[in-house]
């Protein structure tokens, strides 16, 4: 009995491996349409809901939460009629199910008492962002000369559920907190997190309940689901015995998932407060506003050195947040060389990751020399690149580059430049491009590490045309996924170009817009460029849309509707980076959006998700999460 109920068990897990082996051979790319538009008087667009019957005419690039929902600003089509030049913008959404309107430019604002609202405007840009929820944050101006609306009062935020639009803040309104101040101008606006919290920096009116040039300016946040001040210039600064701020740069306020924010501020000098230490990180944990550090402090792990100038970066969901930051170079243990440090916080704790002139892993003694931006997930994995200093250990301009990484433990040796690349038959690393450049490399919540690095031309083959590539790690180890002149997935064999910066979600799945080489395999400038994923759980790369090509915009599933790609746009990971809008083009589902011109006005939002075969997904479900997230196909 119990050698017949092993070698059953072993059978059925030999059935389940080759199973999925041969699933695993296989990928579909679902597609959906979320809306189409047509530029031309005499092609049809899709009706825009909640319009009374006009047509879309054109889209800006969408948005994606985790959930699968989209948003996305579009332009109607101007008709002679109902829409005309003040009502022809709008946000829609597809959160809640449908696709439906969230707010249309002319129409009425609410909690503004009739007044409406105006898309095109000098507001920082009509600003959304969307959360997990649906719950949709944007920044517009209303119309003026009518409903009491004038420069004074004509800027406001509003959250949208799925059922309501609330209004938030408007200029020319009480500023709580303030004693009667009001709110004069919104400078930042960050996204709206998981759990529905906002914070935002604004200005307040000079001349009226006691605000002047030392007091005008604050960080507001919602708490417990009304706004609160947090920060104001002329208030008292936590943490430094009596100091007050002077100055709040809006751009420099972050806020995590779990609602907590960090930002820079500067003192008021005089008294205790000069030049060395009026400039200070404060941030909120459980909504308490504290000191994190400050010019003039002691830095951890220095033997004694003092902080001169330093730049918060990442701010993750645990609280966590990473320092790039310089010393004071008159102190004893400081010179030229060892100024340049990184640092963490960890538990409310500030400790030193790596500092200039000190010992970097993994490459024979060399020593650090200066830090990009390091990046910090929410699992506190922490990604940076380094350049080394020449003349010591055989460091030179060919082997001063490279990428570090610590995943809750000593800092480890992720690339360098000199080294060999992997997949790239022995060619060796010659630059990587800093996390704080317009290529920024990419750290997922699960610890995986995707950057775009160039190769030593002159050896191996290696010359201009093919001396870029992307590379990510996986379980430790450093793989290639794509390189330009190799062959680009889906063309018929065309060449990769160059390659547009990364989009990366928590299961390391990645979207890139590449470039073809033109010249060879029927590539040329009208159908070079297009959009790619790599599947982690595939291990694969796959096309998703190729200008050129043709694409099939039918609503229905046993439909056709074939249209040739013009124009592809998916989103600049740099918009999300600059904290100006709140965008995402490829979510932790493995879904993608993106915007499809085609020949002849028309244009679309389409949604592709890839995934196993549907008889990988079933058997997958039923053997549990363990297999779910990885991809040992």
């Amino acid at each position: 009995m119990f050698v017949v109920g092993r070698s059953r068990f072993v059978g059925v897990v030999t059935f389940v491996v080759m199973f999925v082996l041969l699933a695993c051979e296989h990928v579909e790319a679902q597609t959906r349409v979320i809306a189409r538009a047509s530029d031309l008087p005499h092609l049809a667009g899709d009706q825009a809901p909640g319009t009374d019957g006009s047509e879309f005419r054109f889209f800006s690039v969408p948005t994606l939460n985790s959930a699968g929902d989209v948003a996305f600003r579009a332009m109607l089509k101007e008709d002679g009629g109902a829409v005309d030049a003040s009502n022809r913008s709008g946000l829609w959404t597809t959160a809640g199910g449908d696709l439906r309107l969230v707010v249309r430019e002319g129409d009425d604002a609410p909690g503004t008492d009739g007044a409406d609202y105006e898309f095109l405007s000098s507001f920082p840009k009509p600003i959304f962002s969307l959360n997990v929820e649906g719950d949709l944050l944007f920044g517009l101006n209303l119309q003026r000369g009518e409903n009491g609306v004038d420069l004074n009062n004509n800027k406001g935020i509003w959250r949208a559920s799925r059922d309501t639009v609330d209004l938030l803040a408007r200029t020319g309104d009480e500023a709580p907190g303030t004693g009667g101040a009001i709110f004069y101008d919104f400078a930042t606006i960050t996204r709206v997190n998981e759990t529905g919290h906002l914070v935002f920096s604004a200005s307040l009116r000079r001349g009226q309940n006691g605000v002047d040039f030392r007091n005008n300016s604050g960080i507001w946040a919602t708490v417990g689901g009304s706004f609160h001040l947090i920060a104001r210039t002329g208030d008292e600064a936590p943490g430094t015995g009596g100091a007050v701020f002077s100055n709040l740069p809006g751009a420099s306020v972050v806020m995590n998932s779990a609602g907590d924010f960090v930002f820079s501020g500067s003192l008021e000098i005089g008294g205790d407060v000069d030049t060395n230490n009026s400039r200070g990180i404060w941030g909120t944990s459980g909504g308490v506003l504290g000191l994190i550090t400050r010019q003039g402090s002691e830095a951890p792990g220095t033997g004694g050195a003092v902080f001169e100038s330093f730049a918060w970066t990442s701010f993750n969901a645990k609280g966590d947040l990473a320092i790039r930051a310089l010393l004071d170079a008159r102190h004893d243990n400081v010179d030229s060389k060892s100024r340049n440090g990184l640092w963490v916080t960890s538990n409310g704790v500030l400790r030193l990751v790596a500092r200039a002139d000190s010992e970097a892993p993994g490459v024979d003694g060399a020593k650090f020399s200066s830090f990009s931006m390091p990046i910090l997930n929410d699992a506190s994995d922490l990604a940076f690149h380094s350049t080394l200093r020449w003349g010591e250990n055989g460091v030179d301009p060919t082997n001063d580059d490279g990428i570090w990484m610590s995943s809750g433990g000593p800092l480890r040796l992720i690339a360098r430049e000199g080294s060999e690349a992997p997949g790239t038959d022995g060619a060796r690393f010659h630059h990587f491009f800093p996390s704080n450049s317009g290529h920024r490399f990419n750290l997922n919540a699960s610890g995986d590490l995707a950057f775009r690095g160039l190769l030593r031309e002159g050896e191996n083959g290696v010359d201009f045309t093919n001396d870029e590539g992307i590379w990510m790690t996986s379980t430790d180890s450093l793989r290639l996924i794509a390189r330009e002149d190799s062959d680009a997935p889906g063309t018929g064999g065309a060449d990769f170009m160059s390659f547009s910066p990364l989009a990366m979600n928590a299961s390391g799945d990645l979207a890139f817009m590449a470039t073809l080489q033109t010249g060879e395999n029927g590539v040329n400038s009208r159908n070079w460029r297009g959009l790619w994923a790599y599947s982690s759980f595939l291990e694969e790369t796959i096309l998703i849309a190729r200008e050129g090509d043709l694409f099939d915009v039918s609503l229905e599933q046993d439909g056709s509707d074939l249209r040739t790609i013009s124009t592809i746009h998916f989103y600049d990971p740099l918009d999300a980076f600059s904290g100006l809008e709140t965008v995402s083009g490829l979510n932790d589902a493995g879904d993608i959006v993106y915007v499809l011109e085609f020949r002849g006005g028309a244009s679309g939002i389409f949604v592709t998700t890839l995934i196993p075969s549907p008889g990988a997904i079933s058997l997958f479900s039923l053997m549990g999460p363990a297999l779910a997230r990885r991809r040992r196909c």
